[in-house]
């Protein structure tokens, strides 16, 4: 069908006609202007009613369908109104319409010698983008999709939600960045669209946009786990958890003559160019010691009014804090109870 063809026939229709289906801004245009016969299908549906529309429509775009025939023989007079209410439904309610349709046409005729009406959808999603949306049901969910698109560095994540509540993606994204340095080599920009924009029941479409490309940020994290292998088997042989600890902490600090500066791949600037601040040094040891089985966190606040990071570590069952970045300055490995961090700021609440 001809796009330009269609709206010249339509808007006469409309004109001369007083038919509504096309001036009520929904996505569907009807030409009821002359009878077409359209090639038989094998097995013709035979809605009688708004929920069968409904349905075939859900169908098709579930399916990624284009076309279709329908017969209008138990429909009534009244299908105009139900066939663009249906549609309008599918394409700005149902959020697998909205996200996935960009038209929806229909055109009167005949199939058999009985009246029918072909559906034609145009679509601005692939079949593909269509199967890969996945169903979720909590936080959690959202959580480990985006965890698991962040270490195969794809740039777009699709997923469908009922009863959709504000999310802080970024949070998201930087906790698992924080968590997991030896995977997440550039913490992503995240931006959000939503099909329906306001509904409770919506599809979440997440768009990451990184700096790096995908091949760089590859071969960044090979080099990176090599490390963090080598790192794993220097504190594989016997030793207290103490020496375990201190260990992996010369492994790390004695790597280069570092320079403290921020870097958007952190874990591959600070092992293998020397260039890291306080949370880059907390990160990657908080995960190298958590490969090589040994307790560690990442604590944020502040020492001396300045944002910073340091670590919590377990030694016989008690926490100590380990500020790797002071260790370094002073030319030892120490760690201290948490009533004599005088000078650290953080939330106690959080750990």
């Amino acid at each position: 069908m001809k796009k330009v063809a269609l709206f010249m026939i339509t808007l006469t229709l409309t004109l001369f006609c007083g038919c509504s289906a096309w001036m009520n801004g929904s996505y569907a245009s009807v030409i009821p202007h002359k009878e077409q016969n359209f090639q038989p299908e094998l097995t013709l549906v035979t809605p009688k009613d708004y929920e069968d529309i409904e349905q075939i429509l859900v169908g098709m775009i579930r399916n990624g369908q284009q076309t279709k025939t329908i017969s209008l023989e138990k429909m009534g007079d009244n299908w105009r109104k139900i066939v663009a209410d249906a549609v309008r439904y599918v394409t700005d309610i149902f959020p697998l319409g909205a996200y996935a349709v960009l038209d929806i046409d229909y055109d009167i005729g005949t199939s058999g010698m009985k009246p029918a009406l072909a559906l034609e959808i145009t679509y601005r999603r692939s079949i593909a983008d269509i199967g890969a949306v996945q169903n979720v049901e909590t936080e959690e969910d959202i959580a480990s999709i985006i965890h698991e698109a962040l270490q195969t560095y794809d740039l777009t994540v699709a997923f469908s939600i009922e009863d959709y509540h504000a999310i802080d993606f970024d949070q998201i994204v930087r906790d698992h960045a924080l968590f997991f340095p030896q995977y997440v080599m550039e913490v992503p920009r995240v931006s959000a669209m939503m099909y329906p924009q306001n509904q409770p029941d919506r599809i979440v479409e997440l768009t990451f946009h990184y700096d790096t490309s995908r091949t760089s940020m590859r071969q960044m994290q090979q080099q990176v786990d090599r490390i963090f292998s080598a790192a794993e088997i220097y504190v594989s042989g016997e030793g207290t958890e103490r020496e375990k600890y201190e260990l992996l902490y010369s492994f790390l600090i004695n790597r280069f003559n570092y320079t403290e500066q921020t870097s958007i791949t952190p874990a591959y600037s600070l092992l293998h160019h020397g260039v890291g601040d306080n949370k880059a040094f907390a990160s990657v040891y908080a995960a190298m010691c958590r490969q090589a089985g040994l307790e560690c966190q990442v604590i944020s606040g502040t020492r001396a009014g300045q944002a910073w990071h340091w670590n919590l570590i377990v030694i016989d069952d008690t926490v100590y804090h380990l500020d790797l970045l002071r260790c370094r300055d002073s030319g030892r490995f120490f760690y201290r109870e948490a009533q004599t961090m005088t000078d650290y700021v953080w939330d106690y609440s959080a750990y």
